[in-house]
């Protein structure tokens, strides 16, 4: 193969009737096509107009994206990501080949994708550089010291003789709310004494905006990360005004839920990104450390699901991910009728 990496230009509106949107409906369409085949339904797809509102990004947050063809077949997309407020030697990359490549195709397409961005890198001065891709169960041992690799496998053996390490492994899950029908009554059995849970589709509710913020600034801190040593993130209205913007952007509407204590501090949240149709993706869930061991985690995630179901009729499956050695989320989301459809690898590449 004779892979050639590109930037992957962006058109005006996800309709554009050009080149360039031709090129970037085939690039979400593959990006699709292995969504799909991770998680056996083809309700977990992209829509064009919400993957250009991400693949252009935030103000917080600059986002590249690029192709790969080999001759004139489209075989893979990249995205890396360039936080704007911290982690500013950091790049966080992904990839998706396609799907019917042999693995020696899948390894040259992760070849050229990583000469991409060590390039990208050079270039912008960012010498930290995260990858995360799917893996196949195996011998190598994350940092984490929670699952394994097939270090043979195309991007762990790409990724390996680059001199990354791996720090984790990732679960992705799907839950078929249709095969769920007791939530409410679960809902009702999950309170704790001494809290309550609230509830709102949409942004932020004002008075909750700065609990919110907190809780979102605490994420990066507080949940398993191997050997990553994320730096501290700031939130406050205006990050939080713009990540909102961003999702909304992207046709999505936030489903959220809060806990607080019985004296108004936050103790923890959940949130849910509904784009429409029967997809829901999961975002982030947190119970501050000193809140913990009461099953607010439990909680949270019950009442966003009855919340999301009430406002979305059509909504079916939701999607959520976390890491192998978070078994807390992990049990909660088994429990709550969630099922493994694949694993990542999360890598890093950092000067000591």
């Amino acid at each position: 193969m004779d892979v050639i990496v590109t930037p992957l230009v962006l058109p005006a509106s996800a309709g554009e009737d050009t080149p360039v949107g031709s090129a970037f409906r085939s690039a979400v369409d593959l990006t699709n096509r292995v969504r799909t085949l991770y998680y056996g339904t083809p309700a977990v797809a992209l829509a064009y107009a919400e993957a250009l509102a991400l693949y252009r990004g935030n103000t917080n947050e600059k986002v590249v994206n690029l192709v790969a063809h080999d001759g004139g077949r489209l075989v893979g997309r990249a995205t890396w990501w360039l936080p704007q407020l911290e982690s500013l030697t950091m790049i966080e990359g992904n990839w998706a080949a396609d799907p019917d490549l042999p693995d020696a195709g899948r390894r040259a397409v992760a070849e050229a994708f990583l000469d991409a961005l060590e390039s990208h890198a050079d270039e912008v001065s960012r010498n930290w550089l995260l990858v995360e891709v799917p893996c196949e169960p195996g011998s190598l041992v994350p940092t984490s010291g929670v699952g394994g690799a097939d270090p043979a496998g195309p991007d762990s053996a790409a990724l390996l003789g680059r001199g990354f390490s791996l720090e984790q492994i990732y679960r992705y899950q799907l839950a078929d709310l249709a095969a769920l029908p007791d939530l409410d009554a679960r809902l009702a059995a999950a309170a704790s004494e001494g809290y309550q849970v609230v509830t709102w589709t949409g942004r932020v509710p004002p008075e909750h905006r700065a609990a919110f913020a907190t809780l979102a600034g605490a994420m990066v801190a507080e949940i398993p990360s191997g050997g990553i040593e994320f730096e501290p993130q700031t939130w406050d209205d205006a990050r939080l005004s713009e990540y909102e913007s961003m999702q909304e952007r992207a046709g999505r509407t936030l489903v959220g839920a809060i806990a607080l204590a019985s004296d108004g501090e936050p103790a923890g949240y959940t949130e849910l990104f509904v784009p429409g149709g029967q997809i829901g993706r999961q975002g982030d869930t947190l119970v501050l450390p000193a809140r913990r061991g009461r099953g607010l985690g439990r909680w949270l995630k019950l009442a966003n699901l009855v919340q999301a179901r009430g406002a979305f009729p059509a909504l079916r499956f939701v999607t959520t991910d976390n890491a192998e050695e978070n078994a807390w989320m992990l049990a909660i989301n088994d429990e709550l009728g969630f099922s493994t459809t694949l694993r990542q690898g999360y890598w890093q590449r950092r000067p000591r």
